[in-house]
């Protein structure tokens, strides 16, 4: 499934229908693909009522159905089980509203967005100067429906290549993250809803090397100092801070650890053994047993 795919197909329908849709198949339509990109791409996933209504601002049940119903009708939703009430969730799927063979017939959008960059390029080509002239023709704008990271051009083609092991890089780190923390089952889908964000966002800010670095550094003070291991939820952080908040950058543990071997190598020997012997020295105050 491609976010791409389906934001442009609800376009074209939207321009050649603007009779049809309304702000709120906008906000339900594009939220319902929130939701599934945070399910994992879900081929079928549950759409609960109250919280679509919540997140869009609808607040009458009534208006949600109806919008609801519209975007089933218009062949954007795909219905798998209806909700019973407005306090359970309908089940759907996704779907691609054009089919191949249609494309020659969806162009309307396409042409006029051309038509209008191209007008408005003549016009300010008229109304500048030279210099001017050459910054717009340096921008790289997307003058068909192929996005910018799939034109043909030698620069292009190694975007795709960069976006496709970052792809590939992003499925493996989740894959390790949910191994990690045990949430291979599947009914623990929230905690790997919030794995997949978790590792977006480190790609999103370039972070992905820290974290690995000090994941490492933490396991090793752990097993070195023996203290309890921080839960899923302390470790990682929280979205709301954009997890900046977790466990894992909350301390410098290369120098923690090196600060923890450290003061193990400076210990006085034979203290160990010596508290171990205190603590066998009989307590004269202490009856014996045998009385």
């Amino acid at each position: 499934m491609n976010v791409y795919n389906l934001s442009r197909d609800f376009w074209d329908f939207a321009f050649d229908n603007p009779e049809k849709i309304k702000p709120n198949h906008i906000a339900v339509y594009f939220f319902s693909i929130e939701h599934c990109n945070r399910l994992g791409w879900k081929k079928n996933f549950g759409l609960p009522t109250t919280m679509t209504m919540e997140a869009v601002g609808i607040k009458s049940y009534s208006v949600y159905k109806r919008t609801f119903d519209d975007l089933a009708d218009f062949g954007f939703f795909k219905i798998i089980q209806f909700s019973k009430n407005q306090y359970t969730a309908n089940v759907i799927a996704l779907k691609e509203y054009y089919k191949a063979d249609d494309k020659a017939n969806n162009k309307a959008l396409d042409k006029a967005i051309t038509k209008h960059i191209a007008k408005h390029e003549r016009s300010t080509l008229q109304s500048t100067d030279e210099s001017t002239h050459q910054r717009i023709d340096s921008i790289n704008k997307p003058l068909n429906n192929i996005p910018l990271n799939l034109q043909t051009n030698k620069e292009d083609k190694i975007l795709c290549v960069e976006d496709s092991e970052n792809d590939l890089l992003k499925n493996e780190l989740v894959e390790a993250l949910v191994k990690e923390f045990g949430f291979t089952d599947s009914k623990f889908s929230n905690q790997r809803s919030t794995i997949l964000s978790f590792v977006k966002n480190l790609f999103f800010k370039n972070s992905v090397e820290h974290f690995i670095k000090q994941m490492q550094d933490y396991k090793e003070y752990k097993n070195l100092s023996g203290e309890k291991l921080h839960s899923f939820r302390t470790m990682i952080g929280t979205q709301k801070e954009q997890f900046e908040d977790g466990q894992w950058n909350a301390e410098n543990w290369e120098n923690k650890t090196a600060n923890f071997t450290a003061r193990d190598k400076n210990a006085k020997p034979g203290i160990n053994e010596a508290l171990q012997k205190m603590n066998l020295v009989t307590n004269p105050f202490e009856k014996p047993e045998n009385d």
